[in-house]
């Protein structure tokens, strides 16, 4: 994997049956710039890719060898620094799942969180990761698979995993404007809106915008409909119907979820839950099929949220996310 000799640019995305709520995306060769809304946890193994990946307010230099770990309802950039681009595997575990896992193992009873993004991996954790991305593409018992993540777990809770200790709550650290701003999006009020958001923080409007941004690197009505989406894709794969999704995640109707969920996925909402539903699905995906929130942004570096040739999320306001 070092050495990849392939020239086109290929992605391959697996959703193992016996490894519920896991994904594994593998990239050949990619030279995009990545805008990615991060649903779940992740740990990117980089193989051959080097850049500079934006997240969570800060510039982090990555080169192969690394890993980059990333939060869900965080947003990073990844720039490579070569034209030929690069490879990696990326290891996606939902919340839930790893909660679980976590709690089993003894580590952290609360909300698990990594120690720092970028790491360089220990023998053990570089030959879990190594060893469950080689069984994915293979023909192995749902057993040998599970007891492979559980490995990975297992290396994971000792490096990775920032250790939890129990302290009073006045300890805890102050939330940040832009966290509170975050928070009251996730609270998902009736009518949430821009002067709420302003009113909950007791800043303006434009001072709302303008901290969401600079912490998130989207506006916040752009990181609610990426938010939106991501839940939709949830409910897909727990077998809800596109119509009952859109209802249920605030879309005026099945149509305009489906306008939303194509630009931000590459898919239509049916054929994402027939991706889902497919055993050991696995796919030679082109650009437009990336099965997941995760776009390149091209050397027009526009949000995925913007109708083609609508200036970057970055640089200016958006209009409604539900428009």
């Amino acid at each position: 994997m070092e050495n990849d000799t392939r020239s086109e640019e290929v992605w391959e995305y697996v959703k193992p049956p016996a490894l519920a709520g896991v994904e594994i995306l593998e990239a050949h060769n990619s030279a995009q710039e990545l805008r990615v809304f991060n649903a779940a946890f992740s740990i990117a193994m980089l193989h051959t890719w080097r850049g500079e990946v934006q997240y969570k307010g800060r510039s982090w230099p990555t080169e192969p060898g690394m890993v980059f770990c990333t939060e869900p309802d965080e947003i990073h950039v990844a720039s490579p620094y070569s034209t030929t681009g690069g490879s990696f595997h990326v290891f996606v575990v939902e919340g839930d799942i790893l909660r679980e896992y976590l709690a089993e193992h003894g580590t952290c009873s609360g909300s698990p969180r990594w120690r720092t993004p970028t790491h360089t991996p220990s023998p053990r954790l570089r030959q879990t990761l190594s060893t469950l991305f080689g069984m994915v593409p293979k023909h192995v018992t749902a057993m040998e698979l599970q007891c492979a993540l559980t490995d990975l777990i297992d290396a994971t809770a000792g490096e990775l995993i920032e250790q939890q200790r129990a302290r009073s709550a006045h300890l805890a650290p102050p939330l940040t404007v832009a966290e509170k701003i975050r928070d009251c999006i996730h609270g998902d009020e009736p009518g949430l809106d821009l002067g709420m958001l302003a009113r909950a923080t007791g800043l303006s409007r434009f001072q709302v915008i303008r901290s969401f941004k600079q912490r998130y690197g989207l506006p916040p009505q752009v990181y609610q409909l990426h938010l939106k989406i991501a839940r939709g894709q949830r409910l897909l794969r727990r077998g809800f119907s596109a119509a009952e999704v859109a209802a249920e995640c605030g879309f005026v109707d099945q149509s305009h979820f489906g306008r939303h969920f194509k630009r931000l996925t590459g898919l239509t909402p049916g054929a994402y839950m027939r991706t889902s539903a497919t055993q050991a699905a696995k796919h030679h995906l082109q650009w437009d099929d990336v099965p997941s929130i995760i776009r390149p942004t091209s050397s027009t570096r526009r949000c995925l949220a913007c109708p083609p040739g609508a200036p970057d999320a970055l640089a200016q306001t958006h209009p409604s996310a539900n428009g």
